[in-house]
This record gives C-alpha cells, structure tokens and sequence, in this order.
C-alpha cells in the first residue's frame, strides 16, 4: 500500500513539476467560476495568498477591461477543449499575464486555468492605443493603426486572414431600454467574444456606435454575425433582439504592397465608420484598394478643377472682444460652391498634401478685400493656415513674399494655425510664424485642447491668440471638469500674455462664463453665423461674383 501511495505521490509531484515549469500559478475553477485550489505564485500574480482564493470567482481576479475576453473564452471551452493563450491585465496592480486553461471532459465540467507572467516568455505582440470602457475594444483609431502595423509586419494579412465588419442596427436604442449593468455587460460580452475570435493577436476594434470590426481565421462571417444576434437576444427583455449584419474581406492580397494593403484597409474602416455595411462591398483588399485609388483619382482631379476655377465663397463670422462687445475681427471661411461638403474636400486636401494651394487662395482673397473691396474700411480678417501648408518650403516663401508686399495690411491681417495635421517640424513652423509677426500680423493658435498636441504647440509655438476647442465651451454648464480646464487655460495664457478666443459661444449664459474664466474674445451663433457679407462694413465696387467670374488667382 505504502509502495502504491509512493508511485501516487511521485506521479502528483512530477504533473506538478511539469505544470508549473510552464506556468507561474494553477487554477482549478469549478462550474460556476469559482476558485476550488490554487497553487503557485499567487500573490505576485493575484496579490493574496492561495488559500484566500478558494472561493472566491475566478473572473474578479481580472482587470475589467479583460473580464469580457476572459469570460467568453471559458464559456466556449468545451470538455476536453484547450483554451487559446490569452494575454490579460490583473485586477492587482498593473500586472499582466498569459492565460492558458483545459476543460476536462467530465461531467462537473470544471477547468485547469495555468498563468505565466509576461517575462517568461517571448512576447506576442499587444496592440495599444485607447479602447472603449464597456466592451475593452481598440477604438477605430487604435484599431487602424494596429491594423495597419500587423499588416506592414506580416502579423496580419495572411491566406487564411478575413476582416469581418459587423453593423448591430439599433444598439444604442437596446442600451436605453435596459438597466445601465445589463448593458455593460452585453458590450462587455460582445467585445470579450470578438477578442476572443483573434486570437492572440487581440486585432478587434469598436468602429462607431453599434459597429465593430475584427481579424480572425475563417472562410466568413456569419458564425460571429449569429453569436452576436443571439447575444442581443438574450440581452432584449422582449427577447426580439437585433439585426446584425456582416461583411467579409479577404486580407490576402498578393498584388499589393503590405503599404498598399493597409492603405486599403484603412479605407475601409474609415468608410464602415462613417457610412456602415451600406458602404462597404466586401470581397478583398485589393478589389478594395483599386476602389479606393479611383475614388481618390477622381476627387483629386475634381480638387484642382475647384482651384483652378476658383470655385470657392468667403463667407465672413465676426469675433467679438468681450470687453467692450464691439467685432475685433472676422475669421475668413471657405464654402465651395456646387453643394460640395467643403470640410470632407478640406479634409481630402490636407491628406493628399494640398491645402497649401487652398490657403494661398484665400490669403490672396483677404489680402484683395482689404485693399480693394474694404479699403480704408475698419475691417480686420483672420485667415486659416494647415500645418502641412507651414510646413511646406514653396508655400512659405511663397507667403512671405505675399505680406513683404502687402505690409501696411498687418494691423487688418491675423493668421489661425490649424492643427488638421500634425505639425512634425515645430521650430521650422516657429521660425515662420515669427517672420510673420515681425511684420506685424498677429498669430492664433486654432482649436486648442482638440488634440493632444496642444500644450507641446503652445510650448514650441510663439503667438498671439489661442482659440479655446467648441467641445469646452458647450459643456460648461454641465462639467465643472471643463470649467477649471478652461480657467487653468485662460490663466496660463494670461500669464504668456496671449490672448484667449472662445468659440461656439451660443447663449449669454456661455458669454458670460467664458468672460468670468478669463476669456478675451468670443466667436459663436450668439454674435454672428458665417455670412457673404462681414457685418459693420460696407463694401465698395462691383459685387464679387461679378468681378471675379473666371478668375484665375491660383499659386503656381
């Protein structure tokens, strides 16, 4: 007996040994998620002591944002099914481990989870970037770039690689109708599942309200489409549910470049983003890479011809100093004409590298209505100028050229540097800017606190204004967080000695908050939308339309 029990013993001690030379930490979780032995390092991975686990859920020992992938991935683990190694955050500490699990194929269904810290092995690649809170998906940007990335890397893309995109209509309808946890946890769900059907390379992102994307091996789509309906089934307290629908692209593309290939790929996600499974045709990337380079042709061409023809309004928006309530100046906006959508071709301009051309124009179309149209008139004008158009040699002295000529105009001429794109040369961009106001024309910092960049901006750049981002301004009486946002802002810039534009300034109730916070200019629907005619001057000569029919003002 004592011989039996030795070989017992011995079998125990080597399965152990076995296990733990490839794990840190052994989990037995019984049928309904709780912890029944634990054994190895627990409190480096969990932060308490093994016999204080027994018990307690298995699930609360992972960070939230996990509990989704790590729940689905249990939940799909069949007796005698291993479970695919998952890289998950710790509810203790900042840790992160990978998961291994196998269930065994009896009949109380339990499973043998094994945990490893990261430093144990060579590490899988994990995808950063900003995800969203409920479902613990990368968010569209994320997910773009860490597409792009896996794809330029050969990590993604491969022969058996499908995109599914995935539209859940009325989603955010289902969210009012439940209780705010059911809700949570369906999206908590809905991500974990989609994680889950990547694999290892955790490439699966939300793309907007009730849209979602992800990577995964598989001829199609319509086995994620189901699961995704029946979870909102089962969510819906009418057990109606959702329509889900699905589309499939195929990644391998072995006509295009990895470059290629991605750019294809971001144009699709971008274009189910915006417009959903109505905009997207399925198929693969390389049909959808010649769809998107004759899409861009053709609004390339359609651009230059806007240009050339200068098919382009101004329309004027007055701002106000809110000391004494009399228009400091007019920022100058461009409309093109025809029904465009001027900020969708502004937009495509900056990405293709050709809003310098825009900028100039109107530059020269402000620089034609203080000498001309407005002469000796008190009117002032605020042009916009991209990052990339500084950044841009030919422009600049180009632009230069233009102020050295025209400089008794610098009391009636102030430039706004747009952050569109990102300025990458930020002394260069200074080194411009400061010509400019040596001059005499004043400088504004546009949209500030929109971007990230905008303390590292305002650091490196040297100005005049700041125009404070709508998104503050709109929010102040609900969001005491914005409110000392807003004031640290205007205090810094007091000290800077810059002056502060507040923009989307709708009601009294906003004007006067932004002139308590320290504000020194406003600009919103309360003073004046964008009009053909600035308001307080009047114009002389014949009208625009008429002179400038055909005219031709383009920089060469």
């Amino acid at each position: 007996m004592s011989d039996k029990f030795a070989v017992l013993q011995a079998q125990r001690d080597r399965f152990l040994a076995f296990s733990f030379a490839a794990a840190d930490l052994l989990l037995e979780i019984d049928s309904v998620d709780g912890i029944a032995y634990a054994s190895g390092a627990t409190v480096k991975l969990l932060g308490r002591e093994a016999g204080d686990l027994q018990g307690s859920s298995f699930i609360e020992v992972i960070a939230p944002a996990d509990r989704g992938l790590v729940r689905a991935a249990i939940v799909a683990m069949s007796g005698g099914m291993r479970l695919k190694t998952l890289n998950v955050a710790l509810a203790a500490g900042k840790t992160r481990a990978w998961v291994n699990g196998y269930r065994m194929p009896m009949a109380d269904g339990r499973a043998y989870i094994a945990m490893s810290t990261q430093d144990r092995f060579i590490q899988r690649p994990t995808q950063d970037g900003k995800r969203d809170e409920q479902s613990g998906l990368l968010d569209e940007k994320a997910m773009g770039e860490a597409l792009s990335r896996a794809m330029e890397s050969g990590q993604a893309g491969g022969a058996g690689d499908m995109l599914t995109l995935l539209e859940v209509d009325g989603l955010d309808k289902l969210g009012s109708r439940i209780a705010p946890a059911a809700y949570q946890s369906l999206m908590g769900e809905i991500g974990g599942f989609l994680r889950l059907q990547s694999g290892g390379r955790d490439l699966a992102g939300q793309l907007g309200e009730g849209r979602f994307g992800v990577v995964h091996e598989g001829s199609d789509g319509a086995v994620i489409e189901a699961r995704i309906a029946a979870m909102t089934k089962e969510a819906d307290p009418d057990g109606t549910g959702l329509t889900v629908v699905s589309r499939d692209m195929a990644m391998n593309a072995p006509s295009l470049t990895p470059a290629e290939a991605a750019r294809a790929v971001i144009h699709t996600l971008k274009e189910f983003e915006k417009r959903g499974a109505a905009a997207v045709e399925g198929g693969d990337l390389a049909g959808a890479f010649h769809e998107m380079l004759n899409g861009t042709i053709a609004k390339l061409a359609d651009f230059k011809q806007i240009l050339t023809d200068n098919a382009v309004d101004l329309v004027y928006q007055p701002i106000i100093g809110l000391a004494d309530g009399q228009i400091h100046h007019h920022e100058l906006l461009a409309r093109f004409r025809d029904g465009r959508k001027t900020f969708e071709y502004i937009n495509f301009g900056e990405s293709m590298g050709m809003n310098a051309q825009l900028d100039l124009l109107v530059t020269r179309r402000a620089i034609e209505d203080l000498t001309a149209d407005f002469a000796g008139t008190r009117l002032s004008l605020a042009v916009n100028l991209s990052g990339n158009s500084l950044q841009d040699p030919s422009f600049t002295e180009t632009l230069l050229e233009l102020l050295r000529d025209h400089g008794t105009l610098a009391e009636n001429l102030l430039f706004e540097v747009t952050e569109s794109a990102e300025i990458t040369d930020l002394a260069g961009v200074d080194a411009v800017l400061q010509q400019i106001r040596e001059m005499g024309f004043q400088v504004c910092l546009d949209d500030f606190g929109a971007g990230a960049a905008s303390f590292q901006y305002l650091q490196a750049l040297t100005v005049d204004f700041v125009k404070i981002d709508g998104a503050y301004v709109k929010r102040l009486g609900e969001s005491q967080r914005d409110r000392h946002m807003l004031a640290a802002i205007t205090a810094m810039c007091a000290d800077l000695k810059v002056g502060v534009i507040a923009e989307m300034v709708e009601t009294e109730e906003q004007a006067r908050m932004v002139r308590e916070l320290g504000a020194t200019h406003a600009q919103g629907y309360l003073y004046g939308k964008p009009v053909a005619e600035p308001a307080g001057v009047q114009r002389r000569g014949a009208s625009r339309a008429g002179r400038r029919s055909g005219a031709k003002e383009l920089w060469a």
